[in-house]
């Protein structure tokens, strides 16, 4: 998990680069995402969640 923070940092400098906007959601339904993006929530899972948009 502590590389999941250190692509999040990388995610957040390169938006700003870009004059991206980009936040990190700490609340979420995990279940509802792993089935919306389609991942079992057992071998794959969401460990984090990173919006971008302007």
């Amino acid at each position: 998990m502590i590389e999941a923070g250190q692509i999040s940092q990388n995610i957040h400098l390169t938006a700003t680069a870009l004059t991206i906007a980009s936040c990190d959601v700490g609340g979420f339904d995990k279940f509802k995402s792993e089935q919306f993006i389609g991942v079992d929530g057992l071998s794959k899972n969401i460990i984090n969640v990173t919006i971008l948009g302007n």
